[in-house]
């Protein structure tokens, strides 16, 4: 390379140095971000520039076009973090086809009439879905709850990776199988734990299908869990006439369910749907159980 070529080479970095020195500028008045601060910085003392030679100064004027590529750009996180924005993008990629498996699978259940609300499940979620705390615990918990994060959602770019990889499980086709496992497991824990082994044997009979839509589509958990709760605070205080009394009203409502989740298409969600959709009434209202 000629003096001159290497004179030109060295100006062409200084001027990208330049601007790149001007984008970040630009990041942090429009976002309220620091890229610098949070390590994304190519940009080297400008006195090496001088000293370096062809091969380092081509070397280094990719890094600064590296940064400059309209690829590389970044949102705000939580807290004014930084976040690149392809690893966003990713993030969102994946949480719009966790979504779209989510509204598949809940489409398939929907039709379904849950005789102790009287509603189908699609009716009953949009009753609890606005103000019921517990309704709308029920829903988070489920394999498939609707997520719309945004960037102010997330700690920071190493919070987003962890998230990214949570959601490539989720989007997994062995991802609905854990956690109906799970499920299993948590239930037949509480059921032993109050003392109801008939109803352990009898779950383990059930489909993943049947306890798919039991488990996470009524209150059926709710209720067990209320009165595992009971039990273990009934334990560890005294006996009380109240406790007996609400347990009574919570196993009314889980041996019903259970006894229709047995009923329900062993061959799938969509033909338990129609199944059960042909046997639903056509105007019942319960306003005296629980949802």
């Amino acid at each position: 390379m000629t003096r001159a070529e290497l004179a030109a080479l060295r100006a062409e970095v200084r001027r990208r140095r330049n601007a790149v020195t001007a984008k970040q500028a630009r990041i942090k008045r429009e976002l309220g971000i620091d890229v610098r601060a949070a390590g994304y910085d190519p940009r080297r003392d400008s006195k090496v520039i001088a000293k370096y030679t062809a091969k380092q100064l081509t070397s280094y004027l990719n890094d600064l076009d590296s940064f400059m590529s309209r690829k590389n750009n970044f949102v705000a996180g939580s807290g004014g973090s930084v976040i690149p924005r392809s690893d966003w993008q990713q993030y969102k990629k994946l949480e719009n086809k966790y979504n779209n498996i989510g509204s598949k699978h809940f489409d398939a259940v929907s039709g379904i009439f849950i005789p102790t609300s009287g509603l189908t499940i699609r009716q009953r979620d949009a009753t609890i879905r606005p103000d019921s705390i517990h309704a709308q615990g029920e829903i988070v918990n489920r394999p498939y709850s609707q997520t719309n994060r945004k960037p102010v959602n997330v700690k920071d770019a190493k919070a987003l990776k962890k998230l990214i990889s949570e959601m490539r499980k989720k989007v997994s086709p062995e991802y609905l199988k854990k956690q109906i496992k799970e499920g299993r497991e948590q239930l037949n824990h509480m059921l032993t734990v109050i003392g109801n082994g008939d109803l352990v044997k009898r779950a383990e009979n059930l489909t993943d299908s049947q306890f798919d839509v039991l488990w996470n589509y009524t209150n059926f958990a709710t209720n067990v869990s209320g009165i595992y709760a009971i039990m273990q605070k009934q334990t560890a205080e005294s006996s009380d006439r109240w406790y007996a009394s609400v347990i009574e009203d919570y196993s009314s409502d889980i041996g019903e369910l259970f006894s229709w989740a047995e009923q329900l298409s062993t061959d799938g969600t969509n033909a338990a749907a129609k199944k059960s959709s042909r046997t639903a009434p056509a105007q019942k209202k319960n306003t005296n159980k629980r949802r």
